[in-house]
């Protein structure tokens, strides 16, 4: 869905989480907007993303969306190539129902599917090669001692000239600069129109849901999972993009 279009994003003002974060079809509702109004530089990070992963499968091949949420790296491709690459293949999973329900109405069939995968239970599929995999926001809601083994996983997953790109949230080093961060974020999704106690409660729900891991660990334990050329491609305070090939 094209940043432009009004017509299928509702607001995400006013959404109320549980006691504990679920991808439910509340959160699918507002989904496209929330992460609009919670995601610095969003739209920037998505078109990298987007053009980055279309480099690697425009002469036909497989991408492989981990997290695949509602098939935004898909849409995100296509808008950097002016349309899916032909001969392209697109595989997305995602452990949502809700989300996949959504996101089969945004992907064409013939250009590949998306389906309901748990990555912590059943890690990768071991029948897919992938040219590119990519994991976007998606390996903070997977648990710490799942995290390297799914990492060597996607390395597996790769064929040979294949990259990962990975986004995450991350937290700093020191515990000071960390303080400051999480006050401009607060201040950023604030005046982006959540209310402070909209912002708190969201806070609460993820706590233990999503857990976030300093940019360092991140590229150690891509080093460990046997990747090489690790280089982060986008930065914002507390968000990281890197993209690491295949070793």
């Amino acid at each position: 869905m094209d940043r432009a279009d009004p017509v299928k994003r509702k607001s995400s003002i006013g959404h109320r989480p549980g006691k504990s974060w679920e991808f439910d079809e509340a959160v699918v509702e507002v989904f496209d907007d929330m992460l609009e109004r919670s995601i610095p530089s969003y739209w920037e990070m998505r078109g990298l993303v987007g053009g980055i992963a279309a480099r690697f499968i425009e002469r036909g091949g497989v991408l492989l969306d981990l997290g695949a949420s509602l098939g935004g790296v898909y849409e995100s491709v296509a808008q950097a190539c002016g349309q899916w690459p032909s001969g392209a293949k697109y595989i997305g999973l995602e452990s949502s129902a809700a989300m996949v329900k959504e996101a089969e109405g945004r992907i064409r069939v013939k250009d590949g599917y998306i389906q309901e995968w748990d990555l912590a239970l059943d890690g990768l599929p071991d029948d897919v090669r992938a040219n590119v995999v990519t994991c976007v926001l998606t390996l903070q809601f997977i648990a710490m001692e799942h995290r390297v083994g799914l990492l060597k996983s996607m390395n597996d997953a790769l064929a040979i000239g294949g990259a990962l790109l990975l986004v995450e949230k991350i937290v700093p080093m020191s515990s000071s600069v960390g303080e400051m961060m999480d006050e401009e974020y607060i201040a950023y999704k604030h005046a982006n129109g959540y209310s402070l106690e909209e912002i708190e409660a969201k806070r609460i729900a993820l706590q233990g849901v999503l857990v976030p891991a300093t940019a360092i660990w991140n590229e150690e334990q891509l080093t460990a999972a046997g990747f090489r050329g690790i280089e982060c491609f986008w930065r914002w305070h507390n968000f990281a993009g890197w993209i690491a090939l295949k070793g």
